[in-house]
Formats: C-alpha cells, sequence, structure tokens
C-alpha cells in the first residue's frame, strides 16, 4: 500500500526512463526523484550494500 496516493506513478514512470541495455541515466532519475519530493544519497550506496550482502547486476 502507498498514501498518499499518487506515488505509484513514480514506478509507472521510472520504468519509462530505465533503458533495458543500457546504463541509467541518473540525471533523470534523480530529477524524477525530485519531483515526488524524494532524494538520493548516492555515496551511501556501497555501504548499505555491503551492509545488506547486495550487489548490482
Amino acid at each position: 500500500m502507498i498514501s498518499p496516493g499518487g506515488f505509484e506513478e513514480y514506478f509507472h514512470e521510472l520504468a519509462g526512463i530505465i533503458p533495458s541495455d543500457a546504463p541509467p541515466d541518473m540525471g533523470a532519475i534523480e530529477s524524477l526523484a525530485a519531483r515526488y519530493g524524494m532524494e538520493f544519497k548516492l555515496e551511501t550506496l556501497p555501504a548499505v550494500m555491503q551492509q545488506h550482502g547486495l550487489r548490482l547486476g
């Protein structure tokens, strides 16, 4: 459940800007996120990945 309503559109829009055959355009993703009141702190990604045993790809 996502509340308030409308945030589900973020995922719909995100799917439209992530190519299946190339790296994502982080500028476009960050712009989209900002429209929904989110921000990314990419510098924390390596620590989060290590802490939770995650990997990209």
